[in-house]
């Protein structure tokens, strides 16, 4: 895995024991997203997700102190087993990077399958606002892909 820092973008890189398929289903079916999305502390509350162009999705987590932390936005492409890119909105969240932010975000996923069973994954997330964004999301980005990893690979 790899960790990349480009002007107010993140690309991380992580390949995955899975095939595309369900590499790509893990993000796009609310009841796969829901047992792996988020910082590992952090619980999903809610996931709803219309993985169509121009769908719609939000997810909300709780935070041990309890706090309720809502990701939204909407899929501008939706390219199956090959790419996912969605809007990924801060809008003054009680999260790290976030606070008193306002702005929507991009994200981009793309789904190599590198062998049999085996899938590359590259998340890039640009527009960024600043530091405390970029580190935030970092680490929600590698404890969530942890998370993930473990779900998938059971």
């Amino acid at each position: 895995m790899s960790a990349q820092r480009g002007y107010a973008a993140l690309k991380l890189q992580r390949e995955f024991r899975a095939d595309d398929k369900t590499l790509f289903e893990a993000w796009t079916q609310a009841g796969v997203l829901s047992q792996w999305f988020g910082p590992t502390d952090h619980n999903v509350i809610s996931a709803n997700v219309d993985a169509v162009q121009g769908g719609k999705y939000e997810i909300v987590i709780q935070s041990p102190e309890g706090n309720e932390i809502s990701h939204f936005g909407e899929f501008v492409i939706v390219d199956p087993h090959v790419q996912l890119v969605f809007t990924w909105v801060l809008a003054d969240q009680a999260c790290g990077g976030c606070e008193d932010q306002s702005v929507s975000t991009l994200v981009t996923l793309r789904f190599e399958q590198v062998e049999n069973k085996r899938t590359r994954l590259t998340l890039l997330h640009e527009k960024l606002p600043d530091e405390s964004a970029y580190e935030g999301h970092k680490l929600g980005w590698l404890s969530s892909l942890d998370s993930l990893e473990r779900l998938i690979s059971d």
